[in-house]
């Protein structure tokens, strides 16, 4: 198998987003490294440390199954002899994230600024949960409704936590001795209703308090428009899909796997809905660019609002030191006039470039979609 390139990157919230996303074959290689200098000031510590990882890689490797070692040890040599080379990948870094999947050409380097446990893990996914909490991601709420109980979660796709639990008093399902059976089943569904509206009424107040982004109602067909009826207006236009779950059984994981696939069809349906934006105003001049040296001179210029990359596209470029003026080739500065510097990768900092000015940055997965524009191209501001 091809031996993946490594990809350094800062830690930012679409990259998180993407990786815990990931779907492949095999084992994913997760390890972080601590760059405290009050514990590993010098080159001869962190070494000893990087070689504990990976000895302890190596260790959690040898109690899987066969067909997945061979893999993982290719992955853990891979990210030993990384740590042990150029140590540039450690510059501006009080901790960093590494993972590795050979099989799937998958080898991120992310810098933290900020120190994380060290650790090793290995499982289907790259392990993430300690990145999560540090970049702004939208915040959800999950609503698990039946007639008689709810049980409401908050959090991220990624880390998600129950938050609270409703049960309300409805009439048993079996008819109580004097009343009619008309009588009967209409006392039950009122006190369904005024469960309904408790629960309406606390997912509003939540709101309220929490300011959730996104919610997914689990509840059946029958009680769907029963709920959806009840939900103020605020709650309503939050609504991300309704789901159909054991609203009783339903655990944590469960629930996390159903919104990253809601999460990741939101984002298709984004992208699809950008490049159609971007196809019509390149038609038409209006407002938008294609081409390295067109969205490097967008970002420059602060007039870029989204740009959109081909995933997997990268290129060298040079970017000043001073003032962080960023081209696929100049050696001097046209702003400042100082010596432009030459970057592996033009692409790291052109998206911090976009996070300064407040642009987007979405990676496109279709291959083609760019293919005509030089695998990048941006909606502009002006």
């Amino acid at each position: 198998m091809p031996t993946p390139t490594p990809k350094v990157q800062k830690v930012r919230a679409g990259l998180v987003r993407r990786l815990s996303q990931f779907d492949g074959n095999g084992k994913v290689l997760s390890v972080y490294v601590d760059l405290d200098p009050t514990v590993f000031p010098t080159a001869p510590a962190r070494e000893v440390q990087i070689n504990s990882l990976a000895d302890e890689a190596e260790r959690l490797i040898e109690e899987l199954d066969q067909e997945v070692k061979l893999p993982l040890r290719q992955d853990v040599q891979l990210v030993r002899e990384f740590l042990l080379g150029d140590e540039k990948w450690s510059s501006e870094a009080r901790s960093v994230a590494i993972f590795a999947s050979s099989e799937n050409g998958l080898f991120d380097v992310v810098k933290v600024g900020e120190p994380l446990p060290r650790g090793v893990f290995v499982d289907e996914r790259p392990y993430v949960l300690p990145l999560v909490e540090m970049v702004a991601q939208d915040k959800w709420c999950v609503a698990l409704i039946d007639r008689r109980m709810a049980r409401i979660f908050l959090g991220s796709p990624v880390l998600l936590k129950e938050y609270d639990e409703i049960e309300d008093d409805v009439h048993g399902q079996h008819q109580q001795g004097g009343w009619s059976q008309a009588r009967y089943a209409r006392a039950v569904e009122e006190d369904v209703e005024d469960h309904l509206r408790n629960v309406a009424d606390r997912l509003l107040r939540l709101h309220q308090s929490q300011n959730f982004d996104h919610i997914v109602i689990g509840a059946n067909d029958e009680l769907w428009p029963r709920i959806s009826n009840r939900l103020h207006s605020y709650v309503a236009e939050k609504v991300a899909a309704q789901i159909d779950v054991d609203e009783q059984r339903a655990d944590v994981d469960e629930l996390r796997e159903k919104l990253m696939s809601i999460q990741a069809q939101q984002e298709q349906e984004r992208e699809q809905s950008l490049l159609e934006d971007l196809r019509r105003r390149l038609a038409t001049d209006t407002r938008a660019a294609a081409g390295l040296p067109a969205i490097l001179s967008g970002l420059n210029e602060a007039r870029s609002d989204t740009v959109l990359v081909t995933e997997g596209f990268d290129a060298p470029g040079t970017v000043c030191p001073m003032c962080g003026y960023l081209s696929e080739s100049a050696q001097e500065c046209p702003v400042d006039g100082a010596r432009m510097e030459n970057a592996d990768s033009i692409l790291e900092p052109a998206i911090e470039k976009a996070d300064e000015t407040s642009a987007d940055w979405v990676i496109v997965r279709d291959a083609d979609a760019l293919a005509g524009h030089g695998s990048i191209a941006a909606l502009l501001r002006f």
